[in-house]
């Protein structure tokens, strides 16, 4: 299971100690720089199989029940499900529903 391999406690420090509110130039330049990364990230993202990437959501799905029932705090736990969910997750569903499209294209 997903989660014994990262606590889930380390997961939500990670997402609240995040600071996500800079100001001025310093949030341009850091814009800038990653949507350079990102570029690159997405190139490597599409290079995980298929498999792999259902795999990770399969577990992002297992690991998301287990916070919403355990979690002391839920409103801050649904909080940074709906983040990670919104900002990190939905490249990789977005990655696969490309390949499982190119595959459907190929078969024609």
């Amino acid at each position: 299971m997903f989660v014994d391999v990262i606590p889930v406690s380390a997961v939500l420090y990670m997402i609240n100690s995040a600071n996500c509110y800079q100001n001025g130039p310093q949030k341009a330049r850091k814009e800038a720089k990653l949507s350079e990364e990102e570029g690159e990230n997405q190139q490597s993202v599409q290079q995980i199989s298929s498999s792999e990437i259902k795999e990770i959501l399969k577990k992002w799905t297992e690991l998301q029940i287990f916070v919403e029932k355990t979690h002391p705090d839920r409103e801050k736990a649904n909080h940074c499900i709906h983040l990670l969910n919104d900002n990190v997750m939905s490249c990789y569903r977005t990655v696969l529903k490309k390949k499982q499209k190119q595959t459907t294209l190929d078969q024609f």
